[in-house]
């Protein structure tokens, strides 16, 4: 019997069990859970949903043992990445690091430029496990207030972690502040209050062509939405400094300033032109354009379609030459192009 449940669709056969007390308290659920009532599903995490205390002493205190779990991630694909983040934080020389660098992005353009059966929620695992440093209120919070804001965090933060290596930065405590920088960089638009229809459909048109986020909200003349929007940069960074000490260099919290500016000063909220711009400015701009302002639902298959489908629509919504970001899409371009082995193809078979 097929059932559908918020977007889920499975087979009984599909559900395994789970003991109440294997699920692991605040981490990152890896797949969906489930229980059954008169034979009628309901669902209770979906995959991907950060998993509280809170959750486990409920079902604990009405004597549930068992839940049913729609597997998504995989154990050892979790297992692969950890591995490779661990192999890159004990590595002691610089070769050492170029070498896990290198393994690292091969890995990563099998699984998720390549083919298309593997999930991003197993690499979302990883990333989540070895950097977030921000207290688990931030998590929660964005959570219960935007299922949108929340699953697009977790994109768009795990992208900005493998922006920094394929950019050649292998200090993995700069690289956790950049995770948890990107985590936060649209947390004033929601966390602390409602995600508006409007400001959800405005940075989705600004994401796709920028620009067009700003004209859609000007023609609404709702000025304080508009407000909003263009500070949100900055609103971000402001809220940011309330954890400063989840940061080995607090001042990385800086970078959610710039992932709205433009080369050609077009940007907001500051109006930077590209020569006010460094490349370490637009270390979050990647995983921002790229990640969709959506709802994700993690899936089995879903990784070609986050990182390769997303980033060649990004290619054909946008030109990337008015982006400050045009040296990060050349990167992953090539370093997806080396990494699976495809040099005799054309460039535009392989994006």
């Amino acid at each position: 019997m097929d059932y559908s449940v918020k977007g889920i669709t499975f087979t009984r056969d599909q559900l395994e069990l789970v003991r109440l007390s294997e699920i692991v308290e605040n981490s990152i659920s890896s797949g969906h859970l489930f229980t059954f009532v008169k034979e009628r599903p309901f669902l209770l995490l979906r995959a991907g949903d950060f998993v509280d205390q809170d959750f486990l002493e409920k079902y604990q205190a009405r004597g549930v043992e068992s839940l049913y779990i729609l597997k998504v991630s995989s154990e050892q694909d979790l297992r692969k990445f950890k591995s490779l983040f661990t192999k890159f934080k004990t590595s002691k020389t610089e070769l050492e690091k170029r070498r896990v660098k290198d393994e690292l992005i091969k890995v990563f353009a099998d699984d998720f430029w390549k083919h298309s059966d593997k999930s991003f929620l197993s690499f979302v695992q990883a990333c989540f496990e070895q950097f977030y440093n921000l207290p688990e209120e931030v998590v929660t919070s964005l959570q219960d207030s935007s299922t949108t804001l929340y699953s697009r965090a977790l994109l768009s933060s795990s992208l900005s972690v493998m922006n920094c290596v394929i950019h050649s930065i292998h200090d993995l405590n700069f690289v956790s502040d950049v995770y948890n920088a990107a985590f936060l960089m649209d947390c004033s638009l929601g966390m602390k209050e409602d995600f508006s229809y409007f400001l959800k459909v405005a940075c989705e048109k600004e994401r796709s062509v920028p620009g067009d986020g700003i004209a859609f909200l000007r023609n609404r003349s709702d000025l304080d939405e508009l407000i909003k929007f263009q500070e949100h940069p900055n609103l971000s960074a402001d809220l940011a400094t309330k954890y400063s000490e989840s940061f080995f260099n607090p001042e990385v919290s800086e970078l959610i300033r710039f992932h709205h500016e433009r080369a050609d000063g077009t940007g907001f909220p500051n109006g930077y032109k590209y020569s006010a711009i460094a490349e370490s400015d637009t270390l979050l701009m990647f995983g921002d354009y790229v990640t969709p302002f959506e709802e994700h639902i993690f899936k089995s298959s879903d990784g070609k379609e986050i990182v390769k489908e997303n980033f060649m629509r990004l290619l054909r919504q946008v030109e990337k030459s008015q982006l400050p970001i045009k040296n990060s899409m050349d990167l992953w371009q090539q370093a997806m192009k080396w990494a699976i082995n495809i040099g005799t193809l054309d460039q535009s078979e392989v994006a």
